[in-house]
């Protein structure tokens, strides 16, 4: 596991992710906007 200098970097780390995870959900909850995505993203 990696160490981390102070909390307030880990924060700042944890916060980064969080805010890339939320973008990647916003662009999954779209609809398909050429048939390349939808078949990408066919369940």
């Amino acid at each position: 596991m990696k160490s981390y200098n102070t909390i307030a970097e880990r924060i700042e780390i944890l916060q980064s992710r969080i805010e890339a995870y939320k973008d990647e959900i916003e662009v999954l909850k779209a609809e398909p906007k050429s048939d390349n995505e939808r078949i990408i993203f066919k369940s």
